[in-house]
């Protein structure tokens, strides 16, 4: 029986020793986020006195956890450790309020995916890339059909998001949340909604944040026929105003391979599937 602790800043060193036996991870840069967190945190798991996983859970809205940061030792009993431990998150991510949660795995880790469906109920919804887009292209004259959305827009981007009410995004590109019109209209005043075409019915639309002046943040995109072009070019001619450099982007494969393959200079660096439980749908674990 593991013993888990949620961590704090004070073991932030012991953190990095445990996760430097997983190279090129992402993991470390996101840990100090996740320690000052309120909700949820990061949690180390404990065998006797043996450091032998960590695992986290966020709550990107009040009903909806996000489970990751899992990493196993790999002596001893590692299958064994893994279970615990996504049950362990469950259990957290209930006690918090949860009543649906999320995990990202990569597609090449079929032992975890085998846990998660098979052992503890979860199923894939969605496919999930993680990527950016450097050089940004050199835009084109502002598109006359996209730009951003305005509060007169609200309707109409009330209907786009009721067709695509099943739509995953993530606000940091890996924290993946149901989208809802609540979200869209949070971004309304920062500018960081786009849409195409300008008038009638919308049939395309992405949500942007420019964290720093060096970085333009793509967290959805959706788009049909010719308004795919229109919008990509609205968000290059945005990136280049901000004096942005570069894209980062948290999308849907489907999504990310259209990037790709109408934007030379885009980069998925990491894929994997969405796996889903419904908690309040579900018993809970004997």
């Amino acid at each position: 029986m593991l013993r888990f602790v949620r961590a704090t800043k004070e073991d932030h060193d012991r953190i990095r020793q445990f996760l430097a036996q997983f190279p090129n991870d992402y993991l470390p840069d996101v840990v100090p986020r996740h320690l000052a967190s309120r909700r949820g945190g990061f949690y180390l798991a404990w065998e006797d006195d043996r450091l032998v996983g960590t695992c986290a859970v966020a709550l990107p809205k009040a009903q909806e956890a996000i489970l990751f940061g899992m990493r196993v030792a790999t002596a001893g009993n590692p299958d064994g450790v893994r279970e615990e431990v996504a049950r362990f998150q469950l259990e957290e991510a209930r006690r918090l309020g949860a009543q649906v949660v999320r995990v990202l795995v990569p597609v090449d880790q079929v032992e975890a995916t085998h846990v998660l469906q098979d052992r503890l109920g979860f199923r894939v919804v969605d496919q999930w890339a993680v990527g950016e887009v450097h050089p940004l292209p050199v835009p084109a004259d502002r598109p006359r059909e996209a730009g951003p959305a305005w509060a007169i827009d609200r309707e109409r981007v009330g209907a786009f998001v009721r067709e695509h009410g099943g739509d995953l995004w993530a606000d940091d590109e890996w924290a993946v949340t149901s989208l809802s019109f609540q979200d869209v209209w949070r971004r309304f005043e920062s500018g960081g909604v786009a849409l195409a075409p300008l008038e009638g019915a919308v049939e395309a639309l992405a949500l942007l944040r420019v964290e720093s002046r060096e970085t333009l943040h793509l967290n959805y995109f959706r788009a049909i026929g010719q308004m795919f072009s229109a919008l990509l070019d609205y968000l290059w001619n945005e990136a280049r105003a901000w004096g942005a450099q570069r894209c980062r982007f948290g999308l849907s494969l489907h999504a990310a391979e259209r990037l790709r393959a109408a934007v030379p200079g885009t980069e998925i660096q990491w894929r994997g599937l969405v796996l889903e439980r419904q908690l309040a749908l579900l018993p809970s674990e004997g």
